[in-house]
């Protein structure tokens, strides 16, 4: 496969190049993430769609329409997918779009290699895959008018390692941002927990992976992501707090006899309702477990 040169650096064009050239470069921790979705990708959960997360592909293609509403105001033509996984996401930007274009990457080569399967051919004109890492970005400086991160900073040791992030993308380019938080109390402690959690039990969590070399993962609060985004030279415009309990009541179809109920996606939907009602008018929004961010990237930036 040969890499479309307009985005990226001199001496970098193919696809092989690429794999030689990063995989020498990463770091202890990142590798550990590397191999853990590496050997997701070649598990069961890997080809089952974002339903555990999203409740229903409905919820999934509102949550594509936001951000694509978002990169539609002015039209950005070329995207960079950061993290971009197996590609269903993509997938879905691609369809509701058919302008736009977009350049993934990821540091696992067997996520990379199902894209084919989530991505139909007709798009595949539109679409780039490079295998790198975050911290060392193959890209020439400003070329793409937008970029997502989604579930991506948690994974990373630390947040220099996104430095190299807003060189690559224009200015006044957008850059949208989906993370998962400690301001809930039940993903601190949740995650703090988890190792104890018997292995039998955890190979029955929905979307979960490997379950014996899940990596750690950087904990951080809404404030400080968004302190963070503001230190890269990205202003943020818009911030929306999502999910508060239902990603706990997902976890309630493992107790014998709540199976049925909590698997009703009637049920769940319902929930989904009440949640956002209460994320919308009580302080307990404070307490949600994700948030996402609209950001632009500014004219100047202090770490460039």
């Amino acid at each position: 496969m040969i890499l479309n040169t307009k985005y990226t650096k001199a001496g970098i064009t193919t696809f092989r190049t690429l794999i030689m050239v990063v995989a020498s470069k990463l770091p202890a921790n990142i590798a550990q993430v590397k191999d853990y979705f590496d050997e997701f990708a070649t598990m069961k959960c890997a080809s089952e769609p974002p339903v555990f997360i999203y409740l229903s592909k409905l919820e999934f293609y509102k949550y594509v329409a936001y951000i694509l509403d978002f990169f539609d105001k002015p039209s950005a033509k070329a995207v960079l997918d950061v993290g971009c996984g197996a590609g269903q996401l993509m997938n879905q930007l691609l369809s509701l779009n058919s302008d736009i274009e977009i350049v993934g990457i990821d540091i696992s080569i067997n996520q990379l290699l199902r894209v084919p399967m989530n991505v139909s051919q007709e798009k595949w004109e539109r679409v780039n895959l490079i295998l790198c890492d975050i911290k060392n970005l193959p890209f020439r400086k400003e070329v793409f008018d937008g970029a997502t991160l989604i579930d991506v900073i948690h994974h990373l040791t630390n947040f220099e390692q996104l430095v190299d992030l807003p060189r690559v993308v224009k200015p006044e380019g957008r850059f949208f941002v989906d993370e998962l938080v400690i301001n809930n109390p039940f993903i601190f402690f949740g995650r703090k927990l988890y190792g104890l959690v018997p292995s039998v039990v955890r190979e029955k969590i929905p979307n979960i992976g490997p379950v014996n070399s899940t990596p750690e993962i950087l904990l951080f609060s809404s404030r400080r992501l968004s302190e963070i985004m503001e230190w890269l030279g990205f202003e943020i415009i818009e911030k929306k707090r999502r999910s508060l309990f239902l990603l706990v009541l997902a976890y309630f179809k493992l107790i014998p006899g709540f199976k049925k109920i909590f698997s009703s996606l009637t049920f769940l939907l319902a929930m989904a309702e009440v949640e956002q009602k209460i994320i919308r008018y009580t302080p307990l929004k404070f307490f949600c477990n994700e948030i996402t961010l609209k950001c632009f990237r500014q004219r100047r930036s202090s770490i460039m």
